[in-house]
């Protein structure tokens, strides 16, 4: 079953400077400072699966393509004084993002993910730390004003970026997710404003959810958003790409492989979830540079990989081969072919182990697949890969006949 996931709302990064159609993609050359907060468990509220999985694999692709140096991260895995509770939110925001404004920092990210609430009287909106009291809102959450006003503060600051993961966890009747009213795009941008040349990107729009992809363990949003900025969003012109990703590029990439799943999604579940993620940003930032990739990789390591990765399940030794594939992956990042034999590495360790992890993750690692090759051939016409994609299908359609639970 699909659980709700938070609301994803990104305000990506933009410079001041406006800029027109035929101009150059503006593109930072200065050091991104992160903070990234994820709240999955409440005390007095539903909780949350995978905020602190998102923090991790956003940490990971901003340090590896966005030239983030610098984070500070806050999950209630980390140590006592980095939990995600109201004090120590609000502290660190404001102290980290003083640390940021006086520092030698060009760009400014701050992540939350975790429930967001609407309150009641007046609609204002607020971010519900781990600790929060229903009812006592005003008293015992961040409101979103006070984070415009601490962005607002940062003027030495030429990039910033907001990331907001959050929304309601309504009940559960009859096996369903009710839905409560959640934050939506236009809400943020008119509680936010634009301070400093803010761009919002909205998980999805009004009357809408956010879903979450179980057996990938992450947001169906935030995932696609890490794959887009390791490289590819990066659009072809000409056949070819430039290696730098733009604010409208991650936007049309989230947007189509988004769709792409929830059409997935349907098909296997026969109820469809609308979710159609927003730019709330003017046209003109669009061209805004938010992360710079190699597309030149080591075909010769990557195939010396995928090679011993076979040797490895064919010797009994399946968790070995995941650990090869996995530095593969980080030479291409989710290549279809490498996901495909991560899906069959941690079939044999489900095999061997019976760990029913294992098997959901090679579903998530044939659905990634797929779902990439299928945009491959879509978007970039290499109608070549069109015999691979059905060798895919193939191996999911028996995978799931096999072990008809794991798509649940």
């Amino acid at each position: 079953m699909l659980r709700i996931h938070p609301l994803f709302l990104a305000l990506l990064p933009a410079l001041l400077p406006v800029v027109t159609s035929a101009q150059q993609p503006i593109e930072s050359t200065g050091r991104l400072h992160a903070i990234l907060i994820g709240v999955d468990d409440y005390y007095r509220s539903t909780g949350l699966n995978y905020a602190g999985s998102d923090v991790r694999l956003l940490k990971e692709t901003l340090q590896t393509h966005c030239r983030c140096d610098s984070v500070y991260v806050m999950t209630q895995q980390g140590s006592p004084r980095d939990q995600p509770d109201f004090a120590k939110v609000l502290g660190a925001l404001r102290d980290e993002l003083h640390l940021a404004n006086n520092g030698n920092y060009d760009s400014l990210l701050v992540f939350f993910a975790g429930h967001g609430l609407i309150h009641p009287d007046d609609g204002s909106l607020f971010l519900a730390p781990g600790d929060f009291i229903p009812g006592l809102e005003k008293q015992t959450c961040i409101p979103i004003a006070l984070v415009r006003e601490l962005l607002a503060h940062c003027d030495h600051i030429r990039r910033k970026i907001l990331i907001l993961d959050s929304c309601h966890a309504g009940s559960k009747t009859d096996d369903r997710e009710e839905l409560r009213s959640q934050p939506t795009g236009g809400d943020i941008a008119r509680q936010l404003g634009n301070p400093g040349g803010l761009i919002t990107f909205a998980s999805c729009r009004s009357e809408q959810s956010s879903i979450e992809w179980p057996q990938r363990r992450h947001g169906l949003v935030t995932f696609w958003m890490c794959v887009g900025l390791s490289g590819w969003a990066d659009q072809e012109i000409d056949g070819r790409r430039d290696g730098q990703i733009q604010v409208g590029e991650l936007h049309q990439f989230v947007s189509e492989m988004v769709a792409s799943t929830l059409d997935l999604f349907a098909l296997r579940k026969g109820v469809r979830h609308p979710q159609q993620p927003d730019l709330i940003a003017p046209a003109s930032e669009h061209q805004t540079v938010i992360a710079s990739v190699d597309h030149d990789s080591d075909s010769q390591a990557i195939t010396s990989s995928l090679e011993k990765a076979s040797r490895l399940i064919k010797l009994l030794r399946p968790e070995d081969a995941i650990v090869e594939l996995e530095n593969a992956m980080k030479l291409k990042p989710w290549d279809p072919e490498i996901c495909a034999w991560k899906a069959k590495a941690h079939l044999h360790f489900y095999e061997k182990s019976k760990r029913s992890e294992h098997l959901e993750t090679a579903l998530a690692d044939l659905d990634t697949a797929i779902l990439l090759t299928e945009y491959l051939i879509e978007n970039r016409g290499r109608r070549e890969l069109s015999s691979d994609l059905r060798q895919y299908e193939i191996r999911r359609e028996v995978l799931i006949a096999d072990y008809p639970r794991v798509a649940r």
